[in-house]
């Protein structure tokens, strides 16, 4: 089954939000419909099958969209370790070691994250099996260096196998769930209307230790003509809507 699938009907639903004001920050990431995904394993690169890079297309419905050129990346995992100095690249692409939240790191190691185990890929293990963590839930992580305006997908990782019946909660259209001891990553979208955008995150249940989080990817998309169309006809609807009322 092709792994990378997010719904028409969801982007659509970003383009009926974009005529409503909204707060610095606060545009709706609207999480793929098939839920998470399990992380790839079993081969040296079991993580190329997972990490969206500069080029990838990946299904919408009846369209596609298509990753642009490096602008507007932002590809950084959690330094765990206790700042550990990690910093896997995965198919080319490099994620920087990064400090999520400022009042607790993580010290466990990728082998006790994931219990022992492995992808099978070394760089893999490093970005899903580091974790860092807060004491605030929900938590927050403020992605930076987006252009207002442009769409966006962003990808979340989180793996943890130490507390069983976890699970972090994404907040935004169709909530995505990673579960702790299945290693899993999710895909969104959304439309920048800031530089910034806000990513929040709930643990379940709320008395399960810290809200965690593994990796977290942005980069800039394009959709085919196909999808394009289709938004836009969402979007005249709007406007004649808007027209009947006045």
């Amino acid at each position: 089954m092709f792994k990378r699938t997010i719904s028409l009907v969801a982007v659509a639903g970003l383009v009926l939000a974009l005529p409503m004001a909204t707060p610095a920050q606060a545009a709706t990431i609207t999480w793929d419909s098939n839920g998470s995904q399990d992380c790839n394993t079993g081969s040296a690169d079991a993580g190329d099958a997972d990490v969206l890079k500069t080029g990838d297309t990946f299904s919408v419905d009846n369209g596609t969209t298509t990753l642009t050129a490096e602008a507007g990346i932002w590809a950084v995992n959690s330094e765990g370790e206790n700042h550990h100095d990690d910093d896997p690249t995965i198919d080319g692409v490099y994620f920087t070691e990064y400090s999520f939240w400022s009042d607790l790191n993580e010290t466990s190691s990728v082998s006790t994250v994931l219990g022992g185990g492995t992808t099978g890929d070394s760089e893999y293990d490093v970005l899903i099996g580091s974790l860092d963590r807060t004491g605030a839930n929900p938590a927050t992580i403020t992605i930076p260096g987006l252009t207002d305006g442009k769409d966006y997908v962003v990808q979340v990782w989180y793996a943890d196998v130490r507390t069983a019946g976890r699970a972090m909660t994404f907040s935004g259209t169709n909530p995505l769930t990673l579960l702790s001891t299945d290693w899993e990553f999710g895909n969104g979208i959304f439309t920048a209307d800031d530089t910034t955008q806000d990513l929040t995150i709930n643990k379940v249940p709320s008395n399960t230790g810290k809200v965690h989080i593994s990796a977290v990817q942005v980069r800039e998309y394009t959709p085919e003509p196909a999808t394009m169309s289709l938004l836009a006809l969402a979007g005249l609807g709007v406007l004649a809507r808007r027209r009947r009322r006045a």
